[in-house]
């Protein structure tokens, strides 16, 4: 139990029924009361009210709204993400508790106190505005700021001081789908991919979509965002990199790349693959060999199985 007079983070999970009184001192009990004070508006066919969102959801629902467990944990525990609200189910209490147990004190002093919205409020705020489903939130959402990305210059000086470690990055050309970024961005951390290189345009933002398809990866894998990928592939042939760009007419080998020293996997488009420039401005085309020729990879897929295949030697 938190003192009567909490500090604004100071999150504590009750652990055995307690009086009223006692409960009002829970850090995020007037939360609560504020989520569910607004009278319910308008009404379904069947005559059910529908849920009226309190002022901090409805603004996380027109922002960058964050939701599932290991997304909103990871951004807890990121010192770079800053929070702007949280929001729990009543169910969700001890997960909560648990993520708070693993924070630094100087990180739970910067946090906000959740509010306690109802399942039908955490559905009506996390729902994609154009899908008429509900996302899977586990009862667990945020109101974040976006990320600062890094500049391609801050990969220029990461491969300066690399020494003999063999930098890896991972290019996409146009990749549009933010469930795909986000299974990318998994697989980067899982195969300790150094950045992601993107284009600003034809690129999806920060998305609750992406980040729960990252399962936390979006607050770990650092990402460069450019507006002439031509031109940054260019620049990183100049500071050593080697470039491979996957594609089915590729004929080197993913084993013979993974003996280099810098390489930079490209993945193009979901339908259209790479851009004839970007084509152009890699040191090798590679494919992933497949025992049928006419199947297709999922481009998440491809991009798991190339960094697994020049990951693995590269150490």
């Amino acid at each position: 139990m938190p003192s009567k007079n909490p500090k604004k983070s100071s999150y504590s999970r009750r652990t055995s029924p307690k009086p009223s009184s006692e409960r009002q001192n829970r850090p995020f009990a007037k939360a609560k009361s504020v989520a569910h004070s607004g009278k319910k508006r308008g009404s379904s066919e069947s005559g059910a009210a529908r849920p009226q969102l309190p002022d901090s959801a409805r603004a996380a629902r027109q922002g960058l709204c964050l939701w599932g467990k290991h997304a909103v944990e990871s951004a807890y525990s990121n010192p770079e993400r800053t929070i702007i609200s949280a929001f729990i189910t009543a169910e969700s209490e001890d997960k909560l508790h648990t993520i708070y147990q693993h924070l630094p004190a100087s990180r739970r002093s910067s946090l906000p106190d959740p509010i306690i919205l109802s399942r039908a409020e955490m559905d009506m705020m996390t729902a994609q505005r154009d899908e008429a489903h509900s996302s899977i939130h586990q009862g667990l959402a945020l109101h974040v700021k976006p990320l600062d990305g890094l500049d391609i210059t801050d990969i220029f000086t990461l491969i300066e001081q690399a020494d003999d470690k063999a930098v890896r990055l991972l290019i996409l050309d146009q990749v549009t789908d933010p469930r795909n970024i986000g299974a990318i961005l998994r697989s980067a951390r899982a195969f300790g991919t150094d950045a992601i290189i993107m284009t600003s345009r034809h690129a999806p933002e920060e998305t609750g979509v992406l980040a729960r398809a990252a399962a936390g990866a979006l607050e770990t894998v650092p990402f460069v965002r450019v507006t002439n990928l031509a031109r940054a592939l260019d620049q990183l042939r100049e500071h050593h990199v080697t470039l491979a760009g996957l594609d089915a007419a590729g004929t080197t080998s993913l084993d013979m790349l993974a003996r280099t020293s810098h390489l930079g996997l490209v993945l193009g488009s979901e339908g259209s693959g790479m851009r004839r420039l970007t084509k152009e401005a890699c040191d090798h085309i590679t494919a992933i060999e497949m025992e049928t020729a006419s199947e297709s990879l999922n481009v998440s897929v491809a991009a798991a199985i190339a960094l697994y295949a020049t990951r693995r030697q590269s150490s």
